[in-house]
């Protein structure tokens, strides 16, 4: 019997084990149409990536409907509630050309990459540039900074117009007394309402994302490269706050640390990260040897 509940105990313990590990769980689904629906739920070290694409002709996007499009992260929001990073649309690649173009909803992936090495989950996506060229996105996770996901954005063939990141910061619902802000050093801003949209042109790599009134103890934070954005600007649509970014032209790299807070008073959390853990995430951003080999992640 107690050998039973030992084997029990140990099958338990490796089968948590191997959950944690970074994997993707893939399915496609061909619609009547002639078109087909390719969903992969890509769990990383924490959290997952939300890839959902339709195509006819493996290239082009070709939504319908909802559910059919999505670019999401499930990470930052609180394990009962849908909020925290998108998990439908978190990350958007604009290009203006004879229009405006999100890159992620209108073009199919050209590959999607998924490793650990040395505890440190790493996913490569490339995709084509909605006339010529390609973007390529690189996500990492380490394990001595479970809470933060770090970013690489790579623009070839097209100059980037506006990079976006889309968080619910506690919940995906709209109470009528909650107050959406966005806040940065200079600057605390109410962005509930679409038409309170906040333009300004960044000093400091930190933004966060939060609410006053209601569901005050989660939010977002974002570190990015100022030197590298003309305007930034902070806005609400629906339940979602957006931080949408005019970025520099000529500029073919960016690199970005989502952060979160939760379960913590905002001004507690807010005062943190802009003062010691702002700074030692940012440098530690700094000192990623992005181009990971096998033998070490950091320089």
């Amino acid at each position: 019997m107690k050998k039973t509940a030992l084997f029990l105990a140990v099958s338990v313990a490796a089968a948590a084990l191997s959950a944690a590990q970074p994997r993707i769980v893939a399915t496609e689904k061909k619609l009547d149409d002639g078109r087909t629906t390719y969903s992969k739920r890509i769990f990383l070290n924490e959290g997952s990536v939300e890839l959902v694409y339709t195509t006819r002709d493996g290239v082009k996007m070709e939504r319908k409907k909802y559910g059919e499009v999505f670019f999401g992260f499930r990470n930052g929001g609180l394990p009962q509630f849908n909020g925290g990073w998108s998990q439908w649309d978190f990350f958007r690649c604009f290009e203006y050309k004879n229009g405006v173009h999100n890159v992620f909803a209108a073009r199919v992936p050209k590959s999607v990459d998924l490793k650990q090495v040395n505890g440190i989950a790493i996913l490569d996506l490339v995709y084509p540039g909605y006339y010529t060229g390609e973007v390529k996105v690189r996500m990492m996770q380490f394990p001595e900074h479970p809470d933060w996901t770090f970013i690489r954005v790579a623009i070839t063939g097209f100059d980037p117009w506006r990079l976006d990141f889309v968080a619910y910061p506690y919940k995906s619902d709209l109470p009528k007394e909650r107050k959406r802000f966005i806040r940065y050093p200079q600057k605390d801003v109410e962005i509930t309402q679409t038409s309170q949209r906040h333009n300004f042109v960044p000093e400091d790599p930190f933004i966060v994302l939060y609410n006053k009134n209601v569901q005050e103890t989660a939010g977002n934070f974002l570190i990015f490269e100022p030197e590298k954005v003309k305007t930034v600007e902070g806005v609400s649509y629906g339940a979602g706050s957006e931080i949408r970014m005019i970025v520099q032209k000529g500029v073919p790299v960016f690199h970005y640390a989502l952060g979160s807070f939760k379960n913590k008073p905002y001004a507690e959390a807010i005062n943190s990260f802009f003062g010691e853990e702002g700074d030692k995430i940012r440098k530690f951003m700094d000192e990623i040897n992005w181009d990971l080999k096998p033998a070490a992640a950091k320089k």
